[in-house]
């Protein structure tokens, strides 16, 4: 029953902030939106995480030229160091795998989620179906200009979690959980009724039940 809970949580990476997109998979990856998400009953009590566009991601301030990542060959002299651009330019699903892979409890367990929950993509493609995804909306704050996050839609950002986000942890399985959102939003009448009267929660934002 746990296992068949299940469903893929498909989040676009275009100029989001890396940081903040990896600690909302890492949430999701580890089950903490389940109430009943326990490790010793479970390893993998969390929903399965599919992220496009993974070399659009961004990084704020001058991280793309000041962060660092080091790895050891094992042998002498084998350090081997690359700033964040070289690496999103060479192998960006590496970039995001390890912000992801480092905000999860280390230890076996966290090997099995990246094997079989994480789903990484440099671009748009990925062969999941449509009717097996729930796609997710934007992490709040997107990368601005000069690398600077974007701090002016927060009441749209807000509006977009309290009906996508709130909606959907506790849901079973994709298919509920388009069939709950359509008929909320169908069923929301006239223009008095609408809960967001000066468009969607998100501008060009996808539509979490199409």
């Amino acid at each position: 029953m746990i296992t068949l809970d299940r469903c893929w949580r498909l989040f676009d990476a275009r100029d989001q902030v890396l940081g903040r997109l990896a600690a909302r998979a890492a949430s999701l990856l580890l089950g903490k939106h389940k109430p009943y998400a326990m490790a010793h009953v479970n390893p993998l009590p969390g929903d399965g995480v599919i992220i496009i566009n993974a070399r659009h991601v961004g990084l704020t301030g001058k991280k793309l030229d000041q962060k660092v990542y080091r790895h050891h060959t094992g042998y002498p002299g084998g350090l081997k160091a690359e700033i964040a651009r070289s690496l999103l330019a060479r192998q960006p699903e590496r970039v995001m795998e390890l912000a992801i892979k480092r905000m999860l409890p280390p230890g076996p367990r966290r090997r099995q989620i990246i094997r079989e929950l994480l789903r990484i993509y440099p671009d748009e493609n990925h062969p999941f179906p449509p009717e097996q995804v729930v796609p997710m909306g934007i992490v709040w704050r997107r990368i601005g200009e000069l690398g600077r996050a974007d701090a002016t839609n927060q009441k749209r950002f807000q509006e977009q979690i309290e009906h996508e986000w709130d909606r959907m942890v506790f849901l079973a399985s994709p298919a509920r959980v388009r069939d709950i959102l359509e008929a909320e939003y169908s069923g929301s009448g006239g223009a008095g009724d609408d809960p967001h009267p000066d468009g969607p929660p998100i501008e060009n934002q996808r539509s979490v039940f199409t």
